[in-house]
């Protein structure tokens, strides 16, 4: 929805600018969550519309605080670089860094799916104790994750200030970062 929103204020000659892109994307989220909704209470039968709510939230909150504090501080650890790069080397250097980290974890993604494909097949197989199907499974799993990511990894080197450019002309200067950084996520798939 974002992207066919962008499409169709850049084909009606408008500039497409954060404000805007920021527009779009909240209304897109609006549009999902309730078109979500409606098919949620359409699949779910009477009985559970009619069933009397009960809230028990000390065992949630329980659950939910640990999960913030891991949440939080996966952020903190993910913006981390962004903010070392400004600190040491300055706000430019640390836009550009940022653009080439965003443009890099794009291979991350092919990881993450990959192994959320083979996270619950992993736990099975060694609860029963399978540990040969279980590794020739890590090893599938790994080469499912490390040539799709070493292919986008070639295009986006190869590519990479034209890439970079969709953020700016001036972010074609960081192709270097873009690559450095695509090495490191060769390696990261390579390790499964």
């Amino acid at each position: 929805l974002v992207i066919l929103g962008a499409a169709g204020v850049v084909a009606f000659g408008d500039q497409l600018d954060s404000g805007t892109a920021l527009a779009l994307t909240a209304t897109a989220t609006v549009i999902v969550i309730g078109l979500q909704a409606w098919r949620f209470r359409r699949a779910l039968g009477q009985i559970v519309l009619s069933a009397r709510t009960v809230y028990e939230r000390r065992p949630w909150i329980r659950a939910a605080l640990p999960l913030l504090l891991v949440s939080g501080f996966v952020v903190i650890i993910e913006q981390t670089d962004v903010v070392m790069v400004g600190a040491i080397l300055g706000d430019r250097a640390a836009g550009l860094y940022g653009a080439a980290a965003k443009t890099a974890s794009l291979v991350g993604l092919i990881l993450i799916a990959v192994n959320t494909i083979g996270a619950p097949m992993f736990s099975v197989l060694f609860a029963q104790k399978r540990h040969e199907d279980l590794q020739q499974l890590v090893s599938t799993i790994a080469a499912w994750a490390f040539w799709p990511s070493c292919l986008l990894s070639i295009v986006l080197a190869t590519c990479a200030p034209l890439v970079l450019t969709a953020f700016g002309p001036a972010f074609a200067s960081a192709e270097w970062q873009l690559r450095v950084l695509l090495v490191g996520q060769i390696v990261n798939a390579a390790a499964g």
